[in-house]
């Protein structure tokens, strides 16, 4: 199995947990950014608790104009071009699409 059928076999456990801002907990609640982290870290991708975000308001993203999110994804991801696969992100100023994400991540 490739770290990409990891990547969506543990997003797929992850289906129907319903959004609450700053939480990671399987089924109970996550928010977007925080379904990456759970996603990645189930999957063995990055090690559990090694990318915490601290503290962020709801509406973080409302009142700055730094890519907070952005830097998050930077520091584990990298830049690359051609057909999107499962497990690659796509960016494009994304807030609040867990469902497109979801659907991109899978490639369903």
């Amino acid at each position: 199995m490739s770290w990409r059928d990891d990547v969506v076999k543990e997003l797929l456990a992850w289906e129907r947990t319903p959004y609450h801002s700053e939480a990671k907990i399987k089924g109970v609640g996550v928010d977007c950014g925080q379904l990456l982290i759970g996603v990645f870290e189930g999957a063995g991708v990055i090690p559990r608790g090694e990318c915490n975000p601290d503290h962020y308001a709801q509406d973080w993203h409302l009142h700055r104009s730094e890519e907070k999110y952005l830097s998050w994804v930077k520091k584990y991801c990298k830049k690359t071009n051609g057909k999107p696969l499962p497990g690659i992100l796509p960016f494009i100023n994304l807030v609040g699409a867990l469902a497109t994400l979801e659907s991109l991540l899978s490639g369903r």
